[in-house]
């Protein structure tokens, strides 16, 4: 069990730092097609329900269930795993939250957590790559190794989007991204009449 667990893990490294090395020499590329944020949010919490830590909850928050844009689906998944999957590791009680909201010109994302946080001095550095915040062993869940951060800010950068971190130690963090609607956005009752 203990192998197949450093096999996987040593996969998904792998995979992170050739995706990270596509990003960075511009030859990453993207499959968009229809896709229904709801249904991904969906995916997403039946894949982190169980790897959250004991007294934890993962909770979808509510969103608009038929919000669809075109989009690359792996990607965007990645983008949410590699943020939940950190809080994850870094929460120990509480709860961890996400979801989407539609405003006139651009969809929010926003995932956060009741976790450890981060300290000010640290915040600017967390997209850098294989950065490590000095509290990553503190839950002893097995630190990353401070690719997955940079490989989102990659792939929302990609997308034309921004991401930004607030945190207080202790308290928690919370990740915002924001995707600027262009001529790619959809709703459910379009794509059906297509």
């Amino acid at each position: 069990d203990i192998v197949e667990k450093n096999n996987m893990r040593l996969q998904e490294l792998i995979n992170e730092i050739l995706d990270l090395s596509k990003i960075e020499s511009g030859m990453m590329e993207f499959n968009y097609a229809p896709v229904s944020l709801y249904t991904l949010c969906e995916d997403v919490k039946n894949t982190y329900s169980f790897r959250c830590q004991p007294g934890v909850e993962l909770v979808f928050e509510e969103s608009d269930p038929s919000l669809v844009i075109s989009t690359d689906r792996n990607r965007l998944f990645q983008v949410f795993s590699n943020l939940i999957g950190n809080a994850t590791k870094f929460t120990a009680k509480g709860s961890i939250s996400f979801g989407y909201k539609l405003t006139e010109k651009e969809i929010v994302f926003h995932i956060a957590d009741t976790g450890s946080g981060i300290s000010d001095d640290k915040i600017d550095k967390i997209f850098d790559r294989f950065y490590q915040t000095e509290h990553l062993n503190s839950l002893n869940t097995g630190a990353g190794t401070g690719i997955g951060l940079a490989l989102t800010k990659g792939i929302v950068e990609l997308h034309h989007g921004t991401i930004r971190v607030e945190s207080e130690p202790g308290k928690g963090s919370s990740f915002i991204i924001t995707l600027k609607l262009g001529n790619q956005h959809f709703t459910e009752e379009q794509i059906v009449k297509e």
